[in-house]
């Protein structure tokens, strides 16, 4: 059977108060896909297999009550996209649409692994590049470009699919940094080069935790023009007050008003060298 269809799709969005209940809602267009009745149905998602309670609904959104410790184990999160396979009546994959990658290949890693990730990134990279912008280079036609999403031509950019341009550039040089970042705290010996590491991609977030932790140990990461680094130093200076964060990943060619050490969160700062290069 192998049906494939996204949610929410244009004009609806997964919503603060969806995550908060651990509902997913089924919009019109993919209402079809589901049985005509209340009922379970099963749920697949990386290692995780599971009946759910599935509610029908008249006139409105049917209901997916998938819960929320599924929703955290796909890292769904406000305006995020998911992909979602029809394997038979009744048994649905579900993928998180801005990941191309599972949760053995970020979490609870070591040093090969994530060497094997960054690979993988690049065959990402190279297989699936960005959509040619527009030749004429018109302001209104770039800003489209730029910042919007077209429901009907869902595209990939390297590992992530359903997002606009915009969005897929700074989740990927993030993420470069993030890989980058780490294989160069374990290559200078900052830390242990069999330490257990978790890489956090894209926009998924966990509470009181990094965009990686190694050795039980929090890091953040960001890619920035020299002009953003210090608004978004102090961001993530506040997002961290009262707790421990051990280090900060930028890339290199910030090089204006890095220290070694952060002042507020005693951080050790690392500029990640070479983060664009295969």
């Amino acid at each position: 059977m192998n049906d494939v269809f996204y949610l929410p799709d244009q004009g609806n969005r997964i919503t603060a108060y969806d995550v908060e209940r651990g509902i997913l809602r089924i919009t019109t267009h993919a209402k079809s896909f589901f049985p005509a009745t209340d009922g379970q149905v099963r749920i697949r998602c990386n290692d995780q297999s599971l009946l759910v309670k599935f509610t029908k609904s008249t006139g409105r959104s049917d209901l997916l009550h998938i819960g929320k410790e599924l929703f955290n184990h796909l890292a769904i999160t406000p305006g995020c996209r998911l992909k979602i396979i029809r394997t038979r009546l009744g048994e649905f994959i579900i993928e998180h649409r801005i990941s191309g990658f599972t949760y053995k290949e970020t979490d609870n890693i070591k040093k090969p692994q994530l060497e094997q990730l960054k690979a993988k990134y690049w065959e990402y990279l190279e297989a699936y590049p960005f959509p040619k912008p527009p030749v004429d280079g018109r302001s209104i036609d770039m800003i489209k470009y730029f910042k919007r999403t077209v429901a009907s031509e869902v595209f990939q950019i390297g590992p992530y699919s359903g997002i606009s341009v915009f969005e897929a550039a700074n989740r990927i040089a993030s993420d470069l940094v993030i890989i980058n970042g780490v294989l160069q705290l374990l290559d200078d010996g900052k830390e242990p080069v069999d330490a257990v590491l978790t890489v956090r991609l894209g926009n998924k977030h966990v509470k009181d935790r990094g965009d990686f932790t190694i050795n039980n140990k929090e890091g953040e990461a960001f890619n920035v023009a020299a002009s953003f680094y210090s608004g978004k130093l102090s961001y993530t200076n506040r997002k961290w007050l009262g707790k421990e964060l051990s280090y900060i990943l930028v890339n290199a060619e910030v090089t204006g008003n890095i220290v070694d050490i952060d002042e507020r969160s005693h951080a050790e700062v690392i500029r990640v060298k070479n983060w664009d290069i295969k």
